[in-house]
């Protein structure tokens, strides 16, 4: 299955053939730079030689905000997508958006 970043499906929902335009995501930017900060000051942590309790803690810090980047954008893509494709009753599309959310659940395990 072909990946979004190609320009041809520029615009779409699905790598496939949606005609909806792709959900805009600039406001996790923010929460994006403030996860690498937090990464940044894991780092110094780890050179500082502190307490490992404390890295971890924000080693979990970090994975949550990126979780939730993830659940606002995964959100996104089937309300904005994936349900717009299962209600217009193009089967071509259907099987598309199907093997799409397949494919993204099996390498993305959690």
């Amino acid at each position: 299955m072909p990946r979004r970043t190609s320009s041809k499906n520029a615009g779409k929902c699905s790598s496939e053939q949606a005609a909806q335009p792709i959900p805009r995501h600039s406001d996790m930017s923010p929460r994006l730079k403030r996860a690498m900060g937090q990464i940044q000051g894991i780092e110094r942590m780890i050179d500082e030689g502190r307490w490992c309790p404390d890295i971890v803690t924000q080693l979990r810090a970090v994975q949550a905000a990126l979780r939730a980047v993830e659940t606002t954008i995964l959100d996104r893509y089937l309300e904005g997508c994936v349900i717009k494709i299962a209600t217009r009753g193009d089967e071509q599309a259907k099987r598309a958006v199907i093997a799409e959310l397949s494919d993204l659940v099996r390498r993305n395990p959690r």
